[in-house]
């Protein structure tokens, strides 16, 4: 069974790492292909897809329903 949001979100607010690995596994292909659309380009793409990740990292804190993480 897949691990919701919140089941992969509330152990990297603890500092363990690998919830967010499964977090950008689960969603890279479909924000690469957002950012594929939005620029017309995939290196183009693959950067923004990568800022979004690192943003989302470094703001997970202020997510205040870890369960729609991805929603």
């Amino acid at each position: 069974m897949e691990r919701s949001g919140r089941e992969l979100v509330e152990p990297v607010l603890k500092g363990d790492r690998s919830g967010f690995e499964v977090l950008y596994e689960r969603y890279a292909p479909l924000i690469r292909a957002i950012c594929r659309d939005a620029t017309g380009n995939l290196s183009d793409a693959q950067d923004l897809a990568q800022e979004a990740f690192l943003r989302s990292y470094q703001r997970l804190h202020d997510l205040r329903k870890p369960d729609r993480f991805g929603y």
